[in-house]
C-alpha cells in the first residue's frame, strides 16, 4: 500500500486535525506499539478497545517508534506532536476496513476466502504450500481473521499479487458481512461448522447461517458434504454457484475421498472430477481432512495432479512457535528454522528485539525459498525487512544471498555461507558471546542443527513454558475486568518454578500494570534483566532495605514494627509502600486496632505515601467459605475506608486472586492479582475449560529392561515382577522435584501417548516405569505432566496441590520458552 494522508483521509472522511499536511506516503498501518514499524511511513492505529485505549500510547509511538501519523477517535493537542498528521475519525477500526474496502477494489485479483469453526489457518497455509511456485499470492498473516485482522492483511496486497488467501473469523452477529465486502472472495471454503466461538449467536443455525455470508460474491465454494447443516443451507442459500462437494460417505459428491492409513503417514484416493492418489505425512483425521481441502483447492485452480502428487507428502505441519532457551557463551538463542517469508521474519525480528538487552543482535538467516522475486528484488526485501530492526550481525545461509552485504547498512557485520554444512563446518571458528541470535530460514536448509550448537547442553529433562498459552490465560482473565482495572502478576518462587525473568519479560511486554515476588532478592534480579514496571516485594527483611531503594522495589508493609524499620532508614522523600490487611488468614498483616498508629507515623513522617492498600481471601476458591469471604471484604472495606479518610487520598485496592477474579469480579476494585491462575491451574472447574496449561515436564528413556518374574526393580526391592515385564529407566528422580510418593504405582506417566506407570521407588536421578505392553525404545519421549496429561493427577497421587509440585521443580531442569 502507498498513500498520502490527503488520500486516506478523503477515503475514510476522516478530519486531518494538523494544520499543515506532512508529505508522507503511508505504506504500512499498526495498532501495536510493541511490533511498530520504525519509519515515517507508518501510520498508528489509536483503537479504543475493550482493555486497552491506544490513545494512552500515541507519546510513546512518537517518541521511541518515530511515527508521524496517527488514526485516532478522540481529539487530542497536536502541538504536543510536531510535524505528525493526525486524522480523526468517528471509529478506527471502521474506517480501516473503509481502507480496505478502497484498497481491494484497486486490485482484481482472484482471491479465496476461508471461513468455519476449525482449520481456517492451517488450509490456508496449505494451499499456500501446494501452489506458492504457480502463483505470486498474498495471504492472511497467521491466523489474521477477525474485524481487525482481515483489513490488515487485505492492505497487504499489491500490484504484482495474482491470488489471495484470507481467513474470516466471526464472533458476532453481522460481523461476516463487513468482511465479506472487504475480501470480496471468488473462491469460497467452508471447512467445518461447530462450537468454537458461539457465545454471540443464539444457535449453530445462526452461526452457520452468517458464516455462509462470506461467499455471495464466490463463483465456487468448496465444501464437505458429510456435514449435512452445510450441505442442505448451501444448497437452499446459494442455488446459482457452483457447489463443489467432497465426501468420504457419498460416492455422488464431485471428488469422492477415501483415506489409507499407514504407520506414520497417509495415503488420499480421489476420483469424480480429477482422479489421483495423493500421500500426506499425516495420519490423524484432523490433518487428513484439511489436506483435502488443500489438495481440492489446487485442483481447481488447475494444479497439474502428478506436480501436486510430489508436493503434498512435504506438507509441513505448521510450526509457529518459537523455541527460545539459553545458548553458549551467554547467549540467548530464538529457534525459527521451519518456515521463510517476509511476513515471518519481521515477526521473529520483532521478538529478537524484545529480548534482554546483550552487546549484539545477531541474525542466521537462510535464502527465502521458492520465491517469484528475481534476485535484486529478494535482496531489496530482505534488507529493507532488515533493516526495520536492531540488527547487529547477519551470518547468510545461501547461494542467493551472497551479495545480501551490498543491500545492508554498512555497519552491519556480515558473513555467508553456500550452504548449512560450511557453516557448520567452520562453527569452531565462530565467536559469539552475550549476543541475542535468531535462527531463521526454511525447513529444508536444516538450520536446527546450528541451533543445537550453540545451545547449553543441558539435563535430557526439560520443562517447556508455553507462553501462547500463558498470553491465552492472561486475556481469559482480563475479560473478567472492568476497562481500567489494573492487574497486578504475582511470580513467587521463581515464577511458580517456570522462570521469573523470562516471564516478567513476557509480562511486561504485554503490558501487566504491577509484578509481586516474595523477596527482595527476586525483585533485584528483574530489575538487572531491564524490567522497569512497578515491583511490589511481598515480604521484605531490614537487612535488604538499601538494595530494595536501591533498585526501586516497593515493600509491602504488614505490622507497625516493619513500618518503624522501613521509617527509620529512609531518608526525606516520597517512597510508595503497599499495605497488607489482615481480614482472616492470620498469617500477615494490619489488624484494625494498629491503623491508627500506623496511618499517624506514614503521616508524620512524611517518607512514605501509599501506593496500595490490600488484603488476601482465603478460600476464594471454595463455595462453602464464600460466606467468609464476604466478611473479609466487608473487614477490608471498612480499614480501607478508615486509612483514607486519615492519610487524606484514596489508593488503589485489591483483595482478589485468580479463583476470586472469575469468581467475585464485582470486588475487583482498582486492581486484582493473578497467580496460578496464569499457569492454567483453577479450583474452578468452569474456569478449567477455558484455561490452557502452561507447563509441560518431559524426560527421555535412557534404557530398556526385561525383568524375569520374580525379580524386584529399584531400591529396597519395593516392586517385584508378578510376571515378565519389560521396564524403562527415564531421567527423572527426585532431585529434579519428582515426588518420592509418585512410586510403587501411584502415578502413571505418559509414553508414546499411552500411561506407563512408575515401579518402585522414585529414585534420586531416576525412575523406572513399566512399558510391557507399548511399543517403546530409548531415546522416546515421556511426559511427566503437560497440555493432555495434566498435573493436578501427579498433585492428586501425590497428595499435594499443583503449586507445590511446580515451585519443587530444580533448577538443574533446563527451561525452554516457547511462543507465536
Amino acid at each position: 500500500m502507498k498513500y498520502s494522508i490527503e488520500e486516506i483521509s478523503e477515503i475514510i472522511h476522516a478530519q486531518v486535525l494538523n494544520e499543515q499536511i506532512y508529505p508522507y506516503d503511508i505504506n504500512e498501518v499498526y495498532y501495536d506499539t510493541r511490533k511498530g514499524n520504525f519509519s515515517n511511513d507508518a501510520m498508528f492505529l489509536a483503537i479504543d478497545g475493550k482493555n486497552a485505549d491506544g490513545h494512552q500510547y500515541i507519546k510513546y509511538a512518537y517518541n521511541q517508534l518515530q511515527t508521524r501519523n496517527f488514526l485516532i477517535s478522540k481529539a487530542i493537542d497536536t502541538n504536543d506532536f510536531p510535524n505528525s498528521n493526525f486524522l480523526l475519525c468517528e471509529n478506527v477500526i471502521t474506517a480501516l476496513q473503509k481502507l480496505a474496502m478502497h484498497h481491494r477494489g484497486l486490485h482484481h485479483i482472484d482471491t479465496i476466502g476461508i471461513t468455519g469453526s476449525n482449520g481456517k489457518t492451517i488450509v490456508k497455509e496449505w494451499i499456500f504450500q501446494l501452489i506458492e511456485d504457480q502463483l505470486n499470492i498474498v495471504r492472511s498473516p497467521g491466523s489474521f481473521n477477525s474485524q481487525l485482522g482481515v483489513p490488515i492483511s487485505i492492505l497487504k496486497i499489491e500490484p504484482f499479487h495474482n491470488l489471495g488467501i484470507f481467513e474470516a473469523g466471526i464472533s458476532n452477529e453481522g460481523e461476516m458481512e463487513i468482511l465479506a465486502e472487504i475480501i470480496k472472495p471468488q473462491f469460497g471454503i467452508i471447512t467445518n461448522i461447530g462450537e468454537a466461538h458461539s457465545a454471540g449467536f443464539q444457535n449453530i443455525n445462526e452461526k452457520l447461517a452468517d458464516k455462509l455470508k462470506l461467499f455471495h460474491s464466490c463463483q465456487r465454494v468448496l465444501y464437505c458434504m458429510d456435514q449435512n447443516i452445510i450441505h442442505q443451507a448451501l444448497k437452499s442459500s446459494f442455488p446459482n454457484i457452483e457447489l463443489i462437494s467432497w465426501s468420504v460417505l457419498n460416492q455422488n459428491a464431485d471428488y469422492y475421498v477415501q483415506f489409507h492409513d499407514h504407520k506414520n503417514n497417509s495415503t488420499i484416493q480421489v476420483s469424480g472430477k480429477k482422479n489421483a492418489v495423493f500421500q500426506i505425512p499425516f495420519s490423524d483425521q484432523i490433518s487428513k481432512e484439511n489436506a483435502v481441502f488443500a489438495i481440492i483447492t489446487a485442483l481447481e485452480f488447475g494444479i497439474n495432479t502428478e506436480i501436486l502428487a510430489q508436493k503434498t507428502p512435504n506438507l509441513q505441519a505448521l510450526k509457529m512457535r518459537l523455541e527460545m532457551k539459553q545458548g553458549i557463551n551467554n547467549c540467548f538463542l530464538i529457534n525459527d528454522s521451519y518456515s521463510s517469508d517476509f511476513l515471518a521474519l519481521s515477526s521473529a525480528l520483532h521478538i529478537l528485539e524484545q529480548q534482554q538487552k546483550k552487546s549484539k543482535n545477531t541474525l542466521i538467516l537462510s535464502q527465502i525459498e521458492e520465491s517469484n522475486f528475481s534476485d535484486e528484488i529478494l535482496l531489496e526485501r530482505i534488507a529493507g525487512t532488515i533493516g526495520n530492526h536492531a540488527i547487529n550481525k547477519v551470518i547468510a545461509v545461501g547461494i542467493k544471498l551472497k551479495n545480501l552485504k551490498s543491500y545492508l547498512d554498512k555497519n552491519i557485520e556480515f558473513q555467508h555461507f553456500e550452504n548449512t554444512n560450511n557453516l557448520l563446518e567452520m562453527f569452531s571458528e565462530f565467536e559469539v558471546e552475550n549476543e541475542n541470535i535468531l535462527i531463521k530460514g526454511a525447513r529444508s536448509f536444516n538450520l536446527e542443527k546450528v541451533f543445537q550448537l550453540l545451545s547449553t547442553k543441558v539435563h535430557q529433562t526439560v520443562l517447556e513454558i508455553d507462553l501462547e498459552a500463558m498470553r491465552h490465560n492472561l486475556f481469559v482473565f482480563r475479560s473478567f475486568l472492568e476497562k481500567g482495572t489494573k492487574l497486578m502478576v504475582v511470580l513467587k518462587a521463581s515464577g511458580y518454578g517456570s522462570g521469573s525473568t523470562e516471564l516478567s519479560r513476557f509480562l511486561a511486554f504485554q503490558r501487566v500494570d504491577y509484578i509481586a515476588v516474595a523477596y527482595i532478592d527476586e525483585g533485584i534480579e528483574l530489575r538487572k534483566s531491564e524490567i522497569d514496571i512497578p515491583i511490589m516485594v511481598m515480604n521484605p527483611e531490614e537487612s535488604g532495605f538499601a538494595q530494595m531503594i536501591n533498585y526501586r522495589l516497593e515493600p509491602e508493609i504488614y505490622s507497625l514494627t516493619q513500618l518503624r524499620q522501613l521509617l527509620a532508614y529512609l531518608p526525606n522523600g516520597n517512597y510508595p509502600i503497599h499495605l497488607k490487611i489482615e481480614t482472616g488468614m492470620n498469617r500477615l498483616g494490619i489488624e484494625m486496632e494498629e491503623i491508627e498508629e500506623i496511618t499517624n507515623l506514614i503521616n508524620e513522617s512524611k517518607k512514605v505515601s501509599v501506593a496500595s492498600i490490600f488484603s488476601h481471601l482465603v478460600g476464594s476458591d471454595n463455595k462453602i467459605f464464600d460466606k467468609f469471604s464476604m466478611q473479609q471484604i466487608e473487614t477490608f472495606e471498612k480499614a480501607f475506608d478508615l486509612i483514607s479518610l486519615r492519610i487524606g487520598y484514596s489508593p488503589i485496592r485489591h483483595i482478589l486472586n485468580s479463583n476470586g477474579i472469575s469468581r467475585f469480579p464485582e470486588y475487583q476494585y482498582e486492581m486484582v492479582r493473578l497467580g496460578i491462575g496464569l499457569h492454567g491451574i483453577s479450583d474452578d472447574a468452569s474456569m478449567n475449560k477455558r484455561l490452557q496449561k502452561v507447563q509441560t515436564l518431559k524426560t527421555r528413556v535412557s534404557q530398556i529392561k526385561n525383568i524375569a518374574k520374580d525379580e524386584t526393580v529399584g531400591y529396597n526391592r519395593k516392586f517385584k515382577a508378578l510376571k515378565t515385564t519389560k521396564t524403562a529407566t527415564i531421567n527423572i528422580g527426585y532431585a529434579d522435584g519428582l515426588p518420592r510418593n509418585a512410586g510403587n504405582l501411584n502415578y502413571s506417566v505418559l509414553i508414546n501417548g499411552y500411561p506407563a506407570p512408575i515401579v518402585g521407588n522414585v529414585c534420586m536421578d531416576m525412575c523406572m516405569i513399566d512399558i510391557s505392553d507399548l511399543n517403546v525404545k530409548v531415546g522416546d519421549e515421556v511426559i511427566i505432566f503437560g497440555a493432555h496429561w495434566p498435573i493436578e493427577n501427579l498433585a492428586l497421587a501425590c497428595e499435594t496441590i499443583p503449586y507445590e509440585i511446580l515451585t519443587r521443580l530444580s533448577t538443574r531442569i533446563h527451561r525452554i520458552f516457547s511462543r507465536e
